[in-house]
């Protein structure tokens, strides 16, 4: 009986052999289980071009050379204090930098209740005195 397709017939595919079935064909019956030629391989290569690599060696050494000089905490930003003073008394200066970050010392200076005065001696002067 013709199907709907036409007069083609299709033919079933042999099974499989089972796992057992081809270690009996090639003669090496292993007891762990699998071999080594059944599992899937991976390839991976790497090239890498001297000089980025040299350039990169160097930047390292040079960023971690002394890394722990100074052995204490080192603050020179003196002038902020000054800036954050001047915002405050609404004073005009001249900075040719971008002025947010000593705004916001400003304002966090006005919330903490600074007043604008100061004099990087000034814990010199008083105690001195």
């Amino acid at each position: 009986m013709p199907d709907e397709f036409g007069d083609q017939t299709t033919a079933k595919k042999p099974a499989s052999p089972s796992k057992s079935e081809k270690k009996k064909r090639s003669g090496k019956a292993s007891t762990t289980g699998g071999q080594l030629s059944d599992l899937p391989t991976l390839e991976v290569t790497c090239n890498f071009h001297l000089l980025p690599m040299m350039l990169f060696v160097v930047a390292l050494a040079t960023r971690f050379y002394a890394l722990d000089q100074p052995n204490s905490i080192v603050f020179d930003e003196l002038h902020y204090g000054r800036y954050a003073g001047l915002y405050q008394k609404q004073t005009f200066f001249f900075d040719s930098h971008p002025p947010l970050g000593k705004q916001l010392l400003a304002l966090a200076g006005y919330l903490g209740g600074f007043q604008g005065l100061c004099n990087p001696h000034h814990s010199l002067l008083i105690s001195s005195s």
